[in-house]
């Protein structure tokens, strides 16, 4: 059984996303006020809401 990460949503200051062009996909970075940061490929996050342009 797979542990659930726990959500930190409200605790994000700021976020960004780019493209890795190793991996050759999109990866969004979640920053933290402590200064940490975390990136992780947009195809395991889930944003919402969301606008699908």
């Amino acid at each position: 059984m797979q542990k659930m990460a726990e959500n930190k949503t409200k605790q994000i200051s700021d976020w960004s996303l780019y493209y890795d062009n190793q991996d050759q996909e999109l990866k969004l970075t979640s920053y933290f006020p402590s200064g940490k940061k975390y990136t992780q490929p947009l195809t395991q996050c889930q944003v919402n809401p969301f606008e699908q342009i």
